[in-house]
């Protein structure tokens, strides 16, 4: 009996020591943006996903020039992945991202800030496989409703099998708008904070 207790408390243990995060398919949409895809207005399918603690650290990259890609040609919000400290809006058919400062843990703000971790292929394939597994959407057709072709990963791109370790631990919830608060504060002045301030004194001098 005492070493079911003792067990009891280890498995307790592990789960205590996970992370969460929440990742949030978006709804297609022709006016959708990167800010008002933070509002829970355009959300289609939620999880909560009970993750390992160093779980970001699979997708950190080690080129910083990598981190953050000009959005002006091609960027279309198809996630939403929100942790403990950012919120990333995610563009799996631009191979892009945009992150946002979190105001309170797991509670996003319109403050966007530089990205801590870059769109890399093992990113692309925890997304994928993410919402296969647990929303039931193939990977193709996150593509197809974008009237765009599905181009599967190059074998050898990426360490499938640390990955697949890291999807296996994954617990999933699924969240209903009830259950999720996660939905930002009105912004204190514009969603365009990040604007250099060069943009606005042009504006003036006009």
């Amino acid at each position: 009996m005492r070493y079911l207790l003792s067990f009891g408390v280890l498995v307790y243990w592990a789960w205590a020591q996970k992370s969460e995060c929440i990742l949030v398919k978006l709804k297609r949409a022709h006016d959708l943006t990167a800010d008002n895809a933070l509002h829970a207005s355009w959300e289609e399918k939620k999880l909560r996903l009970k993750v390992p603690p160093d779980w970001e650290e699979s997708f950190v990259t080690v080129d910083d020039d990598d981190t953050d890609r000009s959005i002006s040609e091609c960027f279309i919000p198809q996630f939403k992945l929100i942790t403990e400290k950012y919120t990333y809006i995610i563009s799996l058919a631009c191979q892009n991202l945009i992150t946002y400062r979190n105001a309170a843990p797991y509670k996003p703000s319109y403050e966007r800030i530089q990205n801590p971790i870059g769109f890399t292929e093992e990113l692309r394939y925890f997304i994928e496989r993410t919402a296969e597994k647990h929303m039931k959407i193939p990977a193709r057709r996150l593509y197809a409703e974008y009237s765009l072709a599905y181009v599967p990963l190059a074998q050898g791109a990426i360490k499938y099998e640390d990955l697949e370790v890291l999807l296996n631990q994954i617990q999933p919830e699924e969240l209903s708008d009830d259950e999720d608060d996660s939905e930002p504060e009105e912004p204190s002045e514009s969603p365009a904070d990040w604007m250099d301030d060069s943009d606005n004194e042009s504006e003036v001098d006009e």
